[in-house]
């Protein structure tokens, strides 16, 4: 049993922290143009720590840390990245921080929650200019022609008045942009670090991140994407292939993880990716956390993408009940997802189920349908989460509506834990409901692991190699390492 006086930032290594790509992106893109940015990583940093506050948890450096790099370093300007309404708070400390540090920096934030909240950002004493959507070049733009006061997709605050400029097009061709600037970022501390010992070397299994495309075609109720980004772009098999060769090849990564809000907006793209990736013989597992598209899933597919490396399939169900799946716009048909679930399953590709629950108007009646849709699938897991209302989507207007939220967000709400009430429950039924289902699905799945049906259909059929044995092995450890983690972390953060 793990004690909270243990956990180190060391120990939080293997908890699947994913690298600032956006930034990545940013600084490899000035990087060719000329300038030299620097990252500041607060979480992977070596000066990090873990500091109890309370109400919520604090990883990485702490604000006095963060002043003493900015009087070090003296940068002219400060990008911020501010992605989830619920860590904005943090944002804005930053920006706040950097001001202390020296009144002349020019602050300006990014990211998808400034990109919607950009009237509320810039009203901020310490905030300079918010970037709308992809910031590549309106911030290279802007680094070339500090006075200009036009600049497409950004607000700009000048002499106690706010200028709103017009949204930059898209980046059509995404191929054009370099490979994030991966020297900048603290690899090592992503990848696990340094393997030593069997056991270290089965927690520490080097797990990659990409990003292989921009946008969604879809406008789920609570999502943002498809205001943030506007349309779907995909990189091409070739750029995407390129970039995994690097990871192998510098980084000796053996899984990639790929990020993107919607990977299967094209079947024929994903065909051809898998198709490159045999046609050059790189041998890569590889999934999609977020999961990708039931409803463009075949077996043909699937079939493609296990030769090419897919090892684990993540279903975005959302939930059981017709009603929720109306009120989102998810067009998810329940029974074909049972039906790709099995044929994942004879494939010996892992399932994994996304669900949510806490919609505002969501009933115990419509949780008890995901519960027993959860219960009766054939997923080999689950994970379920918590609706948060991100600025920029659809659903935050209901939230207001219907009274539930403060004038602030709720600092350190997260999808694991809420603070968010709904119509119906309290925050903290919430995540005891939540922590139920989890619990009771693999208490379940536990116990068919001991019949002959449950253990080849979810264990033989897909560790049928000493590979694969030793690849699951290291799962299960990793796993449970991050659980007893998230437990200490949870318990802490409920006060």
């Amino acid at each position: 049993m793990y004690k909270s006086d243990t956990l180190n930032l060391h120990s939080i290594k293997r908890m699947m922290w994913v690298p600032p790509l956006g930034i990545g992106y940013i600084s490899s893109f000035l990087k060719l143009h000329g300038y030299n940015p620097k990252i500041l990583d607060c979480v992977s940093s070596p000066d990090g720590s873990i500091d109890d506050l309370g109400k919520y948890i604090r990883f990485g450096l702490s604000p006095d840390k963060v002043k003493e790099y900015f009087k070090k370093e003296q940068p002219e300007v400060v990008g911020i990245s501010c992605n989830f309404t619920s860590f904005s708070m943090d944002a804005l400390e930053i920006a706040a921080i950097a001001k202390q540090a020296n009144k002349d920096t020019i602050v300006i934030m990014g990211g998808a929650h400034a990109t919607m909240d950009y009237l509320n950002i810039i009203q901020d004493p310490n905030v300079d200019m918010v970037i709308r959507g992809e910031g590549e070049y309106t911030l290279l733009e802007f680094l070339n022609n500090p006075d200009r006061l036009d600049i497409e997709s950004t607000v700009i605050k000048n002499n106690g008045k706010i200028i709103e400029n017009n949204p930059r097009p898209v980046i059509e061709n995404l191929d054009l942009l370099p490979f994030p600037d991966y020297e900048s970022i603290n690899m090592d501390f992503y990848l696990g670090g340094e393997k030593k010992g069997f056991a270290e070397k089965l927690l520490n299994q080097k797990i990659g991140f990409m990003v292989s495309s921009r946008g969604c075609p879809y406008n789920c109720i609570f999502c943002s994407t498809c205001k943030v980004f506007k349309k779907f772009r995909g990189r091409s098999p070739i750029n995407i292939a390129k970039e995994l060769e690097l990871l192998i090849n510098k980084y000796k990564v053996k899984e990639i993880l790929f990020m993107d809000d919607c990977f299967i907006a094209s079947k024929k793209r994903v065909e051809d990716f898998c198709q490159e990736l045999l046609k050059r013989k790189i041998k890569i597992r590889w999934s999609v956390p977020p999961g990708f598209n039931v409803w463009l899933a075949d077996k043909e597919l699937l079939n493609t993408m296990a030769k090419s490396g897919l090892f684990r399939v993540n279903f975005p169900i959302e939930t059981g009940s017709p009603a929720t799946l109306h009120f989102i716009r998810k067009p998810v048909n329940l029974k074909r997802a049972n039906e790709i679930i099995k044929e994942c399953n004879d494939l010996g590709i892992w399932t994994t189920g996304n669900f949510l629950i806490g919609f505002p108007y969501e009933t115990m009646e419509d949780i008890e349908l995901t519960a027993k849709y959860i219960y009766n699938s054939e997923l080999d897991a689950v994970t379920v989460l918590i609706c948060q209302p991100q600025i920029g989507s659809d659903l935050i207007e209901i939230y207001q509506k219907e009274g539930l939220l403060t004038h602030t967000p709720e600092r350190g709400s997260s999808v694991l834990t809420t603070k968010y009430d709904t119509k119906y429950f309290k925050a903290k039924e919430l995540n005891r409901i939540r922590s139920e289902i989890m619990v009771n699905f693999n208490n379940l799945r536990l116990k068919s692991f001991f019949t002959p049906q449950g253990f080849y259909r979810h264990i033989f059929k897909k560790i049928n190699s000493p590979k694969k044995f030793k690849y699951f092995l290291g799962k299960v450890l990793r796993a449970f390492y991050r659980y007893n983690i998230f437990r200490i972390l949870i318990k802490k953060g409920d006060g």
